[in-house]
């Protein structure tokens, strides 16, 4: 009789249990995926916080009188990079239809017409990243750009530039992506997709406005032209600092699976040590060659250390020593463009 009622207490129990787990998946998944959409809208919320970060420091650097026409560009990469990037940048990024590897096209993706639920966040984090791409532009033309031709570039870049080539990169089906067969590009954080997009785009409007007038005297000798408020560049290269913790801690873009929680920490601690060691080394060479404390030039060395080795994050563990030498290598290359400039 006991024998029996346990039968029929493990058979009426064996059902449920499944049930219950197929369920528990259900609820997994969504939690999961939740999760994963909520990380990459904080991030995303972060990084659009660099702009603020890149205002104060283009601010701080130029002379007075145009500290209006900087802030101006500023926001015009805002509403400009939205409007282009909800348009047809994330078409062009991540359309993937018949597997175009050159340019996504999927009209679904226009103007977010018809996108997975899980898309909107991968849109929010992609456009903060075009962004900086485009806003990089800004620094390089200030104090001399015209601001319709400013707006103009702005569109194109975020709308068409940047969006190809994350295509390219970070898509299913682009060139680079699928490689050739063998060896395939690898962009972990945006060091090719932004920065150097943004950097070539700079070099690109820099050559063709020129310099500022006055820069140089009628033989040729660089004349200084210094920021009229220093403080303000500081407050800036901090807002960049703290951003970019999470522009390269979130470029895992997930973390709900297992090892995502890792490889984000590796990142964040990547980040700190390039721009210590950035930044360090670069004020104690000029400490060195010049026998005075530049705070400017440690800041200069922090950021570019920071954007020069955002592209190999998950190799930290073997690769330290690689991470410093690369921070002071970007340290020195700032350092001799200083040199260089005062000649």
């Amino acid at each position: 009789m006991n024998n029996n009622l346990s039968g029929m207490m493990a058979t009426s129990t064996v059902l449920p249990v499944n049930t219950t787990t197929m369920s528990e998946r259900d609820i997994i998944k969504g939690l999961q995926e939740n999760v994963d959409a909520m990380f990459l809208i904080f991030c995303g919320m972060l990084i659009f916080f660099m702009k603020a970060g890149f205002s104060f420091l283009e601010a701080g650097a130029v002379r007075k009188k145009s500290v209006v026409n900087s802030l101006f560009r500023n926001f015009m990469d805002l509403y400009i990079c939205g409007m282009a990037y909800w348009l047809f940048g994330f078409a062009f990024a991540y359309g993937n239809y018949n597997g175009n590897p050159f340019i996504g096209h999927d009209p679904n993706y226009f103007a977010l017409v018809s996108i997975a639920p899980a898309g909107y966040a991968m849109w929010f984090f992609q456009m903060v990243f075009g962004e900086a791409a485009a806003t990089i532009v800004s620094g390089s033309v200030a104090e001399r750009a015209n601001s319709l031709g400013y707006v103009m570039a702005n569109f194109l870049i975020a709308g068409f530039v940047y969006p190809v080539v994350t295509h390219w990169v970070w898509s299913t089906d682009g060139w680079l992506f699928l490689g050739d067969g063998t060896n395939a590009f690898t962009d972990f954080a945006g060091s090719g997709c932004v920065h150097v997009v943004g950097g070539s785009c700079a070099l690109i409007a820099t050559v063709i406005v020129g310099p500022r007038q006055g820069r140089f005297d009628h033989n040729g000798s660089v004349n200084e032209m210094k920021g009229h408020n220093l403080p303000f560049t500081a407050l800036g290269a901090l807002i960049l600092f703290f951003g970019f913790f999470a522009f390269n801690g979130g470029s895992q873009k997930s973390i709900s699976q297992p090892g995502d929680g890792v490889i984000v920490a590796k990142a964040v601690v990547n980040t700190m040590i390039a721009a210590s060691f950035g930044g360090g080394s670069l004020t104690f060479i000029v400490r060195c060659t010049e026998k005075r404390w530049s705070l400017l030039q440690g800041l200069n060395g922090a950021l570019a250390s920071m954007v020069g080795e955002i592209d190999r994050h998950t190799l930290i563990d073997s690769c330290t020593l690689s991470y410093v030498e690369n921070s002071v290598g970007s340290s020195r290359t700032s350092w001799t463009g200083i040199q260089t400039n005062k000649q």
